[in-house]
């Protein structure tokens, strides 16, 4: 919440998309987001540094941020009910008693209907609870061979 109110500040003193995405720590397009729903929620550029309170802030998080139930998304949710079998495949509870590959345990979820997921980060250590880091699709969501 410090950097959407750090966004509008800098926005409403007059300050560029760019400049105060790089002041506040966070990418232009993200600064932009913020803005766009500020001034939805009735934010003038005209209007002081007093107009940014904790009720428009609040608006503000609300519309550019999506529900998450327990701090976890969709993803996480449609894993939870696999747990018990990725931990036996990372565990290398498999036939020949070796570990699973994450990309073979991506191919196993979309045979048993897993839904897209945008991250395999819940996969790591076998368990859904355990963020890491990874930037490929997970659960049927191919890559890109070459």
């Amino acid at each position: 919440m410090i950097e959407v109110r750090e966004v509008l500040r800098g926005w409403l003193d007059g300050a560029g998309l760019r400049t105060v995405a790089e002041r506040a720590g966070v990418d232009r397009k993200t600064a932009r987001r913020y803005v766009n729903a500020a001034q939805a929620a009735g934010l003038e550029r005209t209007a002081g540094l007093d107009a940014v309170d904790d009720g428009l802030v609040g608006a503000v998080v609300a519309a550019v941020r999506p529900v998450r139930p327990n701090g976890h998304g969709s993803a996480w949710e449609a894993l939870l009910t696999h747990e018990e079998q990725i931990r036996a495949w990372v565990a290398g509870g498999g036939k020949d008693a070796t570990p699973l590959s994450l990309v073979k345990i991506e191919e196993l979820l979309a045979r048993q209907g897993c839904g897209s997921l945008p991250d395999p980060a819940p996969l790591r250590d076998g368990t859904v609870r355990v963020p890491g880091q990874g930037h490929h699709g997970a659960c049927g969501r191919r890559r890109a061979r070459g």
